[in-house]
């Protein structure tokens, strides 16, 4: 319960404390205007949530046509060995390059290479259910939207 006990007497809304005495009406206008308000602010979340969807639905079919027209240009730079230049584009450079990139440590890599080693399959354990054990969390509060089948 509240530190505002409401209690409608004489059209005054009263309470154990004395800065909380207004009018019922202002208590109704106040919680239809917050609904209101909260139903807007839902409506503008749901037209913004759509138009995050539709564009980064745009932006997954672009970098999907952009990968392609790399990989073309890559299999033309490789077969015309031209992959240690670089071509002059409107706003600047276009290099050709080659890097090693290592995927994400995971937690099963992890215990691979400790077992490979040390020998004793208990002490692998061991650290293993430490390293989960103390791994930092956090709560993130946020809006799930799911989708009706109709």
């Amino acid at each position: 319960m509240g530190h505002c006990r409401i209690v409608q007497r004489e059209n005054i809304v009263a309470s154990k404390f004395s800065r909380c005495r207004l009018p019922f009406f202002y208590w109704i206008v106040k919680y239809i205007t917050g609904m209101n308000t909260f139903d807007n602010t839902i409506n503008e979340w749901v037209s913004i949530d759509n138009e995050v969807k539709r564009l980064n639905e745009k932006i997954r079919k672009l970098r999907e046509e952009r990968n392609d027209k790399a990989d073309n240009i890559m299999d033309f730079v490789k077969t015309n060995r031209i992959d240690s230049s670089s071509i002059k584009i409107t706003d600047g450079m276009l290099k050709f390059s080659t890097s090693r990139q290592t995927p994400p440590l995971t937690i099963k890599h992890v215990e691979e290479c400790l077992k490979k080693f040390i020998s004793n399959h208990d002490q692998v354990k061991t650290v293993m259910d430490f390293v989960k054990d103390t791994r930092p969390t956090k709560v993130v509060s946020d809006i799930k939207r799911t989708y009706s089948n109709n």
